[in-house]
């Protein structure tokens, strides 16, 4: 009926409902912040792949630098030892590497200083020294030590060869003064002989030297 049409009296109708639309959802490009950079993730938090770097060949110039106080003691044991690191056989003519295996190793156990910064130390060394006489140099990065065994290059074509290969040249005097200049006599030697006829008291000395003899009766 027409009275049932009418609003009841003291109500207001209610406002008609509007429609709502849905709203695009925006997409998030992702970004990498300075803390994800630092820590080595993208942004989307995945392990970055480390990047591959490229060693200078300098030594001290590399990524493992030795300290000072391994660097002092490395050039005081090259004095002591009157070595000229770009005089032959630590450098060859056309000014590339040949320092022994057994001087790297020696001084490292010496100084307890790692093999690859001893072999830094004495490449730095070597090549300053180059420089300093305005010759040309071929310098190489330390890992050219890795993973070598200083016996595979010990010499024995002449006893100052072995005893530089062994990386005792500080020796090549007094075993030329004492005599032993003939591979087949040093090949013979016993710790008893290196104590008494050469005088060498360091052990560490005395083992190298017979680790070199043990060498030499492989070779002969």
């Amino acid at each position: 009926s027409e009275s049932s049409a009418k609003p009841e009296v003291g109500r207001k109708p209610a406002p008609p409902v509007k429609a709502v639309k849905p709203q695009p959802v925006k997409a998030v490009t992702p970004t990498t912040d300075a803390s994800s950079s630092r820590k080595g993730e993208s942004a989307d938090g995945e392990r970055e792949k480390p990047k591959t770097t490229t060693t200078a060949p300098s030594a001290l110039g590399s990524a493992k630098k030795a300290t000072a106080v391994s660097v002092e003691a490395i050039e005081t044991k090259l004095k002591a030892d009157e070595i000229d690191l770009a005089t032959e056989p630590y450098s060859k003519q056309d000014g590339s590497c040949a320092i022994p295996l057994g001087l790297v190793q020696r001084y490292a156990e010496e100084t307890r200083v790692s093999i690859e910064d001893v072999a830094c130390v004495l490449e730095d060394v070597r090549t300053k020294r180059l420089q300093s006489l305005g010759r040309g140099m071929i310098a190489v990065d330390s890992g050219w030590i890795v993973g070598k065994d200083w016996k595979e290059s010990v010499a024995v074509s002449s006893y100052n060869a072995w005893l530089v290969s062994l990386g005792l040249p500080n020796y090549v005097d007094r075993f030329g003064d004492a005599g032993y200049d003939d591979m087949r006599v040093i090949a013979e030697l016993t710790v008893a002989e290196l104590k008494e006829s050469l005088s060498i008291k360091d052990p560490r000395h005395l083992k190298r030297l017979m680790a070199g003899v043990d060498v030499l009766k492989e070779k002969s």
